[in-house]
């Protein structure tokens, strides 16, 4: 029997392809969980190929450079100090000391200059320290 509301909804998603003889109320909820289920293991297949995507792009533009121990590295600070130009300043600290590599990704740096000053940071925000004088 179809009704207006069917007519203009149409039918539950996908209940016109089981099979003519298994259309039963009871058939239902077991043909939509292994369609849920296709459903879930094809959003998971998409999601990882998006994240295989964007590791590559990240990978294009990142300077990975591996630090080690006592290694002297700049921080970069992005903080802006009111009363002069940004132009004029430099958003690079240091220079600082790797006293603990985390992981691949995060270190404990010490400051040289106030020993007490201990930070943990993504290395991304690192660059090797060369000495200008």
């Amino acid at each position: 029997m179809r009704t207006p509301l069917d007519l203009a909804r149409g039918e539950p998603p996908s209940w016109h392809l089981i099979s003519q003889t298994s259309k039963s109320y009871s058939d239902y909820p077991i043909y939509l969980r292994s369609e849920l289920w296709k459903i879930h293991n094809e959003a998971r297949k998409i999601i990882q190929r998006a994240a295989q995507r964007m590791k590559a792009s990240y990978d294009k533009t990142s300077n990975y450079v591996p630090f080690a121990l006592k290694q002297q590295v700049w921080l970069y600070t992005p903080l802006r100090v009111k009363g002069l130009s940004p132009k004029l300043q430099s958003h690079w600290t240091g220079p600082w000391e790797i006293i603990k590599i985390l992981s691949d990704t995060v270190c404990r740096i010490q400051l040289l200059e106030n020993k007490n000053k201990i930070q943990h940071v993504n290395i991304d925000r690192l660059a090797p320290y060369t000495c200008t004088q």
